[in-house]
């Protein structure tokens, strides 16, 4: 089992010991994006307690979760009619192929006979 990564990050002015599975450069990242997401709040929102501020940062960083979600699921909603779109039109390609072949062939049939037509007319 790998040993746990183990940073202190400075959120909102106070120090935390974070142990995690991920790179320590990641959980930076996570904390400075929690840090600028209450001091934003705290910013636009002076009134709040020291209590409301994590509650305000809690939900707007779940509202960006759930849009994040809903974004990727409409994304992968759109690679998936993207590539039943592209067989479908794979498909086509091949009909039109075998379209074209039977075309020839039916085109050399017509020489064939307007050949054998010539000969009798003549």
């Amino acid at each position: 089992m790998a040993e746990k990564t183990r940073v202190t990050v400075r959120i909102n002015d106070a120090d935390y010991p974070i142990a995690g599975d991920e790179p320590a450069e990641y959980i930076h990242r996570l904390a400075i994006y929690v840090d600028e997401k209450i001091r934003a709040i705290k910013k636009n929102n002076q009134y709040l307690t020291s209590s409301e501020v994590p509650v305000l940062t809690a939900l707007n960083i779940a509202d960006d979760f759930f849009k994040a979600r809903e974004l990727a699921i409409a994304r992968k909603k759109e690679v998936e009619n993207l590539e039943q779109e592209t067989d479908r039109l794979k498909d086509l390609e091949s009909e039109v192929s075998k379209l074209k072949e039977e075309s020839e062939v039916k085109e050399e049939i017509i020489e064939e006979l307007k050949s054998e037509l010539a000969k009798y007319k003549t």
